[in-house]
């Protein structure tokens, strides 16, 4: 699937974090969770970066996914994928 990091702004408890989480483990995607809920610091920066209030948003190697659940982020990788190895048929 290529070589993604991914930082997860969240909150814990939400069902939606929890299937963005299990999407990014199933593609073996390492990631670095951001808990929004107490800490206003980091809610101002997911504010800042995505102009969205809602969570999770997911930022996978600078290209941000806002108000997102898992189907969406597997949807984003897939396509990401596809265009890659596009892009390296091109070269041929």
């Amino acid at each position: 699937m290529g070589k993604y990091e991914a930082t997860v702004y969240m909150k814990p408890f939400c069902s939606w974090t929890s299937g963005v989480i299990s999407v990014l483990e199933k593609h073996q995607i390492p990631f670095n969770l951001i808990d929004i809920s107490n800490d206003v610091d980091a809610y101002r920066e997911m504010v800042e970066k995505t102009g969205q209030y809602m969570t999770p948003c997911v930022d996978i190697n600078g290209h941000m996914l806002v108000d997102v659940g898992g189907s969406e982020v597997e949807d984003w990788l897939i396509e990401a994928s596809f265009k890659s190895q596009g892009k390296e048929h091109d070269n041929c």
